[in-house]
């Protein structure tokens, strides 16, 4: 109820030159294990907005896709220099409300930037997407060189990599 009574105004009123859409990459990494799907969706990539079948996570999940891709749209259209970022392997490219949004990158509407964290003197990959609506991003594409990276660890109930921050600006 916040995102369409308050945000989606508040980013559809022009009164941002830009926007940046980062969802917390957690939720659409854990949705794909196998405690948050269902017989529907055994791979986690045909996500059901409004299945009460699925668990916490993937409902979450699904909530921050499509208020995610509502703020994206409503940023597009105000006319701001408009960006949404998730590591690579994110589900929340293969979401239904990311659907349009992939379909504008496959037409060339927008740009679709690939960049690891490690070619910006970060030690791990951390290789992003980033959607946009503006062609100067394209100078972020730097994918991962390396024949391997180290330190794979056991996470949550996933196997995980150590935490990477953000390249300096």
């Amino acid at each position: 109820k916040y995102v369409q009574r308050h945000l989606i105004p508040k980013i559809s009123s022009k009164k941002y030159k830009a926007v940046h859409i980062a969802t917390e990459c957690t939720t659409h990494s854990t949705m794909t294990g196998k405690l948050y799907t269902t017989m529907e969706e055994p791979d986690g990539t045909q996500i059901a907005l409004s299945d009460a079948k699925l668990g916490p996570i993937v409902v979450d999940a699904n909530k921050q896709a499509k208020h995610s891709v509502q703020a994206f749209l409503a940023s597009d259209e105000s006319g701001a220099l408009t960006s949404l970022e998730n590591p690579k392997g994110s589900r929340l490219f293969a979401t239904t409300p990311m659907k349009p949004v992939m379909a504008r990158v496959l037409a060339g509407e927008l740009y679709l930037i690939e960049t690891s964290y490690c070619m910006w003197g970060r030690k791990f990959r951390g290789t992003r997407w980033i959607i946009s609506n503006y062609p100067e991003l394209q100078a972020l594409a730097k994918q991962c060189k390396h024949i391997s990276h180290e330190c794979i660890l056991a996470g949550h109930s996933i196997p995980t990599k150590q935490a990477n921050p953000y390249p300096p600006r």
